[in-house]
């Protein structure tokens, strides 16, 4: 589960280490990298997860370790309650579990209460990919290209605009499983082993009380 705004090329700095014992398999989510928009808007945890579990079905899936990140690790718990049966470990990287004061709304909130300007948007349209690509400072060596080509499109007229739909943010935002303490009855249930990576500033995500 790569997270919101998020795109399957993001694993690519971890993905080829992985793929020396595992089978290693990443989605662009709903809405995301190459995947359609959905025209309903359901860019929520309860549909990545019912997408997740119809994917691991068609793919006849067994003995699977779930990885997210960001609101995708708050997915990775869900799923791995959801599907017990079938998860053999899981992983929570910045995700898993929000602490109260720490959603969008909250921190906008502390960063206007201490002086800080808002944060931008990110840019969802340039003139050539020479920009696209100097705007990828969060890739992880080596894959600039890839993951500006997965969250990037040339238009017929030239530009390069984002290939996710406007509304995936605004939707996370909104999602009652993004709300501190909703992925905690979840996280009760998951019965395999679970690590959980927490950055060393990240203030937003952690188990601690949850498992």
């Amino acid at each position: 589960f790569p997270g919101a705004g998020a795109v399957s090329a993001g694993w690519e700095g971890v993905a080829p280490a992985f793929a020396k014992h595992y089978r290693v398999i990443s989605f662009d989510m709903r809405g995301q990298g190459f995947s359609d928009w959905d025209p309903n808007k359901q860019y929520n945890v309860m549909t990545h997860v019912a997408d997740m579990k119809e994917a691991v079905h068609q793919l006849g899936l067994k003995n699977i370790i779930v990885l997210g990140h960001s609101m995708g690790g708050n997915e990775a718990v869900v799923y791995a309650a959801e599907d017990a049966a079938n998860v053999i470990a899981l992983i929570a990287e910045d995700g898993g579990y929000m602490l109260p004061g720490s959603t969008h709304a909250d921190r906008r909130a502390q960063d206007a209460k201490a002086g800080i300007p808002p944060r931008p948007a990110p840019k969802t349209e340039f003139a050539t990919w020479d920009e696209v690509l100097a705007s990828m400072i969060y890739a992880p060596p080596g894959t600039r290209e890839l993951e500006a080509e997965n969250r990037f499109r040339k238009t017929d007229d030239g530009r390069y605009v984002a290939r996710m739909d406007p509304s995936v943010i605004a939707t996370e935002e909104a999602d009652s499983m993004m709300q501190p303490g909703a992925t905690a009855p979840f996280a009760k249930r998951v019965t395999c082993p679970a690590m959980v990576i927490r950055g060393m500033d990240d203030n937003s995500f952690v188990m601690d009380g949850a498992l």
